[in-house]
């Protein structure tokens, strides 16, 4: 994936992903160097810190809100097996509340982190400032987005399933508009074998899971964008595996 690749410059270093080529000077039949993320569990060892340390995250400066003046939010970490999604919780509050699946999160050269990696798995160290990028207006994304296309979703490899093994089903659409993701678990429900749309779970590599209420525009899903299906894990294993001695209890809003 491009957010596990660095592009060097033997002159310049790391390039970050923002930026032209006639940015930065590179000319045709210039050499630039590929490097690789570290191993995870290498990478943990030698840059844990005892008695934890922090990242720093940058808010984004938006006119006229209180909320984001370009502020630079310290958050403490006793580990660096934090992933991104568990990040953006940490900083939730800082947000005035904004849900996880409408923050981006990235990193210098590495561009948007995916929420499921770790800060060791993406190299972050302690100490590092990561950047927090906002969702677009919906109405931008629908303006880049005229004329028709389709939305691309990757099915899960399910072993012994015909109806799951990988593929990446096009799934053409008129408009960005007024299409949901309830609205795309039903386009797709004849390729997943009829499961209910209470049984899918559409995600972004950079946002997780989507609700079902909101549209593709307002996540700004371009067309041509590929979203990833999960599916509900079997009743059994899930029982077995976050089932508390004692019982527990959920809460009702």
């Amino acid at each position: 994936a491009a957010n596990e690749q660095k592009i060097g410059d033997p002159f310049l270093g790391i390039l970050p992903d923002d930026r032209t080529l006639a940015f930065y000077n590179i000319d045709f039949g210039d050499i630039l160097d590929l490097s690789l993320l570290e191993p995870e569990d290498g990478y943990r060892e030698r840059y844990s810190i005892d008695g934890g340390g922090s990242v720093k995250v940058q808010f984004p400066d938006v006119t006229g809100s209180p909320t984001f003046t370009g502020q630079v939010v310290d958050v403490p970490l006793d580990t660096l097996d934090v992933t991104i999604a568990d990040l953006k919780e940490l900083i939730k509050k800082d947000t005035g509340g904004l849900p996880a699946n409408e923050q981006k999160i990235s990193f210098g050269a590495l561009g948007f982190l995916a929420d499921k990696h770790s800060l060791a798995y993406y190299n972050i160290p302690m100490g590092s400032t990561l950047q927090l990028t906002l969702l677009e207006p919906e109405d931008d994304t629908l303006a880049n987005n005229d004329g028709g296309g389709s939305i691309k979703v990757r099915f899960p490899s399910v072993k012994g399933n015909a109806n799951f093994n990988g593929q990446i089903v096009d799934v053409p659409l008129d408009d960005l508009k007024e299409v949901t993701i309830a609205m795309l678990k039903a386009r797709i429900k004849d390729d997943t074998g009829g499961l209910a749309a209470n049984e899918q779970k559409i995600g972004d590599p950079f946002l997780g899971i989507l609700p079902d209420d909101r549209t593709l525009a307002f996540y700004n899903i371009d067309f041509g964008d590929i979203l990833d299906l999960s599916l509900l894990e079997p009743e059994d294993g899930y029982r077995e595996r976050y089932s508390i001695d004692g019982g527990g209890s959920v809460k009702v809003q």
